[in-house]
This record gives C-alpha cells, structure tokens and sequence, in this order.
C-alpha cells in the first residue's frame, strides 16, 4: 500500500483562535485537503531533504508557547510534482521558508496564490475560518510543507 503524498503549508496561530474538535469535524468531511500534524504549544522546524527547505512542526521543549501550529495539506498524485513545486518554493523563497500572514494567501496576493498546487489550499482555510473565525486574520504560514513518503 502506498502513502499518500501531501503538499501544502505549515501554519501557526494563537491557540485561542484554534479548535481540535474544529478540525476533527472539518476532516471528516474533506477527503482531498486535510489538517494534520497539529502541535499545541510547538514550534515551526525545518527539516532539509534531498536538499529541499521544507516547514515541520514540533513539541517545544521549553514548554507552552501559547501557539498552535498545523499542516494545511492538499493530496498529491506524484512525488515528481511535489518536487519540482517544494523546489520552487525554496527558490521564490531565496532557500528561505516563505513566512506570510494566511490572509495575504487567502485574498490571492501571495507570491504563491499562484501556484495552481498550493492554490488547491485556499478553500481550507475559508472553511476553517468559518469555523474558527479570526483564524485566516491571526495566522502565519511557513512554506513549503510536504508529505514526500
């Protein structure tokens, strides 16, 4: 059986304007996007990959950061299309995650809107926002994100 392949961002938000139980109920219902990887009180990481940037979450040891952090993730037929979008993320980023609000993504006026990959994410966040309103407005997005096993 194969994984299934994941590209998206890594998001962090207040944990007042964050919900489990939210997300728990927003993936039951959405099978192509997802909400995965939720961390509490963690940190934003970057893990490097065949020489690729690509944003993680993770426990902060030094204790409660008042932050959430979560992949927002759309599913990905072929890891060769991953690749090819996480290596031009960390160019437009200048081998740099891109940090953004999630509203700049959201209202189209990010330098990755354009992304036809990445745009497929724009609806989550609509979604979560009802849900959780104030979350797009709080949030920042570290990019690339991917599930490449």
């Amino acid at each position: 059986m194969t994984k299934t392949l994941y590209l998206g961002v890594r998001v962090e938000v207040a944990s007042r304007f964050f919900s489990a139980e939210k997300v728990k109920q927003y993936n039951k219902k959405h099978r192509k996007t997802r909400v995965l990887d939720v961390h509490k009180g963690g940190r934003i990481t970057v893990e490097k990959t065949d020489k690729m940037l690509i944003a993680r979450g993770a426990k902060d040891e030094r204790g409660d950061t008042g932050l959430v952090n979560f992949s927002v993730m759309a599913k990905v037929k072929d890891l060769e299309q991953i690749t090819r979008v996480v290596k031009i993320v960390n160019v437009l980023g200048n081998d740099k995650l891109i940090r953004e609000r999630v509203k700049t993504f959201v209202d189209g006026r990010s330098i990755l809107s354009a992304i036809p990959e990445l745009y497929k994410i724009t609806p989550v966040f609509e979604s979560l926002d009802i849900m959780m309103p104030g979350l797009v407005m709080a949030s920042w997005y570290y990019a690339p994100e991917a599930i490449l096993k």
